[in-house]
């Protein structure tokens, strides 16, 4: 496994980047070109979106999964130019097949049926069959992330939820289940999802579907609290034999590290908390990957009077205090920044979080301050920052 080289005697870190090769970007973004720019960052492992949903469908009037052929094609062709650059591979997925009779909102990225019902077994059975297929189909993808967010209602609720009107930081019993359930779900997401990935490639690992720290960590350290206690518990997973070893629900640990103050000992104490959750548990020893970590520059252009490029400028500078942190904890092993690419339309605040300008700017493909920092930290001492301006439009310099 390819790690950057250790500095100073600090911990080595592998570092990643996410972006998507379809789905929520502007027009013009070119997934060859995405995937030459995280070689060009010195990325060593890249996060992408590969939703079950996205790939797969189910065959006509029944439970079992087929491939959406052109789609597969697509994505072969990405996981092979991937991996003949030596860059690892980290598949997320976020949006699972439903049986038939369950549809889910549409406005909704992930609608859960009730685990009282018979409908949630026969969802658990195809997330099994439909990761079996995809660990089968691309052996070249090692680890599989089975879920994004999932203390969050956007990525996790009730049947209804996508028409309620429900937030995510809200709280309606009727659309949404609460931080216990959701652990408790993604505890069994997981041990279905080992089950399909160890049939489909038992080389391949299940990464623990990321939390985030939208209420702050102690929330995030409840989730997982509860996830661990579930599995302790001798009722989990719903629908099989009890398994009380964490190992056969996820070999990879997993949470983002937003902190969108800058200041890295909260980086340091979130780290340090969760670990002690993992032990607690007799987990301890199991690595972890931080798959979402950034700023987004309209933070700082909102709340501090910045403009734009002081905003990314003062964010930029954050870096190396932060990945300081983040090797302070040895469990972690590779962290994602999020994202690639800005957005001229997106959701919300992550239109901004990219480190390069979008794909449809004027001036084209741009590093912005972020991208150049990170490019100093991990591409090497030779590396030529010029490099990150191959797709932009007219002169390449700074």
């Amino acid at each position: 496994m390819e790690r950057e080289e250790e500095n100073g005697g600090q911990k080595p870190l592998i570092f990643g980047l996410c972006e998507e090769f379809e789905g929520s970007l502007d027009r013009g973004a070119d997934p060859m070109v995405t995937i030459d720019l995280v070689d060009r960052m010195g990325a060593k492992s890249m996060r992408i979106w590969m939703h079950n949903k996205r790939l797969l469908q189910r065959a006509a009037g029944s439970n079992e999964p087929q491939w959406k052929e052109d789609v597969f094609r697509r994505y072969r062709r990405y996981v092979e130019e991937l991996t003949r650059r030596g860059i690892r591979i980290v598949a997320m997925n976020h949006s699972y097949l439903y049986p038939v009779g369950f549809e889910g909102d549409e406005n909704s990225v992930c609608e859960m049926p009730e685990p009282s019902s018979e409908m949630y077994l026969e969802t658990m059975r195809l997330i099994a069959r439909s990761y079996e297929m995809l660990a089968a189909a691309f052996p070249e993808i090692l680890y599989w992330e089975c879920g994004n967010e999932v203390n969050m209602n956007a990525y996790l609720a009730k049947p209804g939820y996508g028409k309620s009107g429900c937030k995510n930081g809200e709280y309606d019993p009727q659309f949404c289940y609460t931080n216990k359930e959701k652990a408790e779900i993604a505890a069994d997401i997981c041990y279905y999802a080992t089950l399909g990935v160890r049939r489909g490639n038992p080389a391949a690992r299940v990464v623990a579907p990321a939390p985030t720290p939208y209420r702050g960590y102690a929330e995030l350290c409840e989730f997982y609290e509860y996830m661990y206690r579930a599995i302790g518990s001798g009722a989990f997973p719903r629908g099989l034999a009890a398994d009380t070893d964490p190992d056969n629900y996820f070999q990879v640990q997993c949470y983002h590290a937003y902190n969108f103050g800058g200041d890295a000992q909260i980086i340091r104490e979130g780290a340090q908390q969760i670990v002690r959750v993992m032990r607690r548990h007799g987990d301890g020893d199991k690595k972890i990957f931080v798959t979402e970590f950034g700023y987004h520059d309209s933070d700082f252009v909102d709340n501090r009077g910045m403009t734009k490029e002081e905003a990314d400028r003062t964010q930029a500078a954050f870096f190396p205090a932060d990945f300081e942190a983040f090797r302070s904890c040895e469990n972690i092993e590779t962290v994602f920044v999020f994202r690639l690419y800005e957005w001229h339309d997106g959701p919300g605040m992550e239109k901004d979080f990219g480190i390069f300008t979008s794909p449809a700017s004027e001036q084209g493909i741009v590093p912005k301050a972020k991208a150049k920092q990170l490019f100093r930290m991990f591409a090497g001492s030779g590396a030529d920052i010029q490099t990150l301006y191959a797709y932009k439009r007219g002169d390449k310099n700074e």
